[in-house]
């Protein structure tokens, strides 16, 4: 609080350092929490077929990570983004609630607070603080109010319909490709041992 909350106007420091300071905490706040998700989804990974056949021909840690590893990550690095875009949302919005804004707050004389940067979470914050004032004020009040619920609606919307579409792709890689037993089947009824086979096993 005591970096965010200011008396005196002309001692407020820069924008920059402001909105880094904030970002930067908000990041360490939400980071130990998503570092774990994403280690023990890396961990699935490793224990995949796919993961033992590369690490048995020879791939590097690296290679491994660029061909195998990080094309099945960055569906759920994207999904993850856009949750913790919404729940960081959520966070300010509620702080601003409690008169404590995005870049810093001015206290005012009579015992008011206001943001030093009109966006749209302290302005709903600033506004719902006055909501008993005049009439006028209640309007304001709603602007920031509706533009913030339809982009909550619209983040949630998109996260909702890529975990569709990235669960629907991974079905149709399932069921496109064959299996290890469906292979060594078509392998063993073999007429010719010659003939050729399509032996592409899913990963």
């Amino acid at each position: 609080m005591p970096a965010f909350l200011f008396i005196d106007s002309a001692s407020i420091p820069s924008a920059f350092s402001r909105v880094f300071l904030e970002v930067s905490v908000l990041t360490v706040l939400g980071l130990p929490a998503l570092v774990l998700y994403l280690i023990g989804e890396t961990r699935q990974l490793l224990a995949q077929e796919f993961m033992l056949v590369a690490r048995t021909l020879g791939g590097r840690p690296g290679h491994q990570f660029r061909v195998h590893i990080w094309p099945h990550l960055l569906p759920t690095l994207t999904i993850v983004f856009m949750q913790q875009f919404v729940q960081t949302l959520m966070v300010l919005i509620h702080l601003s609630l409690f008169g404590l804004f995005f870049g810093g707050t001015l206290v005012l004389f009579e015992g008011g607070a206001a943001p030093i940067i009109f966006e749209w979470e302290s302005q709903f914050g600033y506004y719902f603080l006055q909501f008993s004032a005049v009439s006028w004020i209640n309007h304001l009040f709603l602007v920031p109010a509706i533009a913030l619920a339809l982009l909550v609606f619209f983040a949630n919307l998109l996260t909702s319909r890529l975990e569709r579409a990235y669960r629907l792709r991974r079905q149709q890689i399932s069921s496109s490709t064959p299996s290890l037993a469906e292979a060594e089947a078509a392998t063993a009824h073999l007429s010719h041992p010659f003939d050729p086979v399509d032996i592409s096993i899913k990963s």
